[in-house]
């Protein structure tokens, strides 16, 4: 009878799985999950390249104030210079000559 008790209750034992363990482990992992995507995208996500080639043609557009006070600036632009390794591109506006952006390859654009 004793071997009998014994037997079933171990396989009373096997048959339930502890799942909090498991759940914990989880909620762990997605954290750091998180928390490596954050780092990731925030220290080297600025280093991250698409596309080493130059634009040949850039639309500058805007629905908010930028349009109100630079309506003219809004269009498309062509590029018309470039340096060698593409630190500094020069695009002209393809409708108006006296509107140019300058674009640097830290992403800045300017006027």
């Amino acid at each position: 009878m004793m071997i009998s008790n014994t037997s079933k209750s171990l396989q009373d034992q096997n048959e339930t799985i502890d799942f909090s363990m498991i759940k914990k482990f989880l909620k762990i992992l997605f954290v750091l999950l998180i928390i490596f995507s954050i780092v990731f995208f925030v220290c080297f996500g600025c280093f991250l390249v698409v596309n080493d080639t130059v634009a040949q043609t850039v639309t500058l557009s805007s629905e908010g104030a930028a349009n109100e006070t630079y309506p003219d600036s809004m269009g498309k632009y062509k590029r018309i210079e470039s340096d060698g390794d593409g630190s500094l591109t020069v695009y002209r506006h393809v409708e108006r000559e006296d509107r140019f952006l300058l674009y640097n390859s830290l992403g800045n654009i300017k006027f």
